[in-house]
């Protein structure tokens, strides 16, 4: 998987795309702006491997948009941006153009909501301990993250963190 992070222009993110796609990478993410959804439709349509991308749009109507155009092949919603409900509607129509769907950005909260979309397929965290440092981390067996068993969104503070900041 590469994340280019939005750095190129669209001729520079397709020459670099063909290179990654013989490299044999899983997916190539976020190469151009996220404002131009033609030329992610032009991108998508001229690589072969998979183009995820959509952290950076804030709402339903633009992932619509971007997916109508078939500006991405793996949806990449940000529940910390849209809110849950507004992530599940993304992931439903994502799942009605046939498209996965991904988390952006780690944690808890986006691996329940991932769990909750028959169509997800990844989280993308950078280490099991991408929670805030006041969060219990996520859990891992034999590369896979384990379902959160607690109530809620399946955080929860750290008792040692409690008692730091505990007042009176």
């Amino acid at each position: 998987m590469v994340d280019a992070g939005q750095a190129f222009n669209p001729s520079e993110a397709a020459r670099r795309g063909r290179v990654y796609q013989q490299m044999g990478c899983f997916w190539y993410e976020a190469p151009i702006p996220a404002c131009d959804h033609v030329a992610w439709a032009e991108l998508a349509r001229d690589l072969d491997m998979p183009i995820a991308t959509g952290g950076n749009d804030y709402t339903k109507y633009v992932h619509a948009d971007l997916i109508g155009r078939r500006g991405v092949d793996i949806v990449q919603a940000d529940s910390r941006a849209v809110g849950v409900s507004e992530w599940m509607e993304i992931a439903a129509t994502a799942a009605g153009f046939g498209l996965d769907v991904a988390g952006h950005g780690g944690g808890a909260a986006n691996l329940h909501i991932l769990l909750a979309a028959p169509n997800a397929v990844y989280l993308e965290s950078g280490s099991l301990k991408g929670e805030p440092p006041a969060i219990e981390a996520l859990r891992m067996r034999d590369g896979c993250l384990l379902a959160p068993e607690l109530p809620g969104m399946g955080s929860e503070l750290r008792p040692d963190f409690i008692a730091k900041h505990k007042v009176g």
